[in-house]
């Protein structure tokens, strides 16, 4: 099991999470996401997220290189 952490802005998080889960899904891994904070700015907020990622090492960090792009 590996944790990451990433950040957001709240309006993009629907998608990016979703995102997460398809990827995972077609990699054959299980992720659990999580909201840890959120910074409240004049324009956006942005979202802190956690991610608990079950399965091979390998498919870990291809699940981590994807969903970076």
């Amino acid at each position: 099991m590996r944790k990451i952490k990433r950040n957001t802005q709240l309006k993009n998080m629907p998608c990016y999470i979703q995102k997460m889960l398809k990827i995972a899904q077609v990699l054959g891994i299980h992720i659990d996401v999580f909201q840890t904070n959120s910074q409240n700015w004049i324009f956006h907020v942005n979202v802190d997220l956690e991610v608990l990622i079950q399965g091979e090492d390998h498919l870990i960090d291809t699940f981590e290189n994807l969903i970076d792009m």
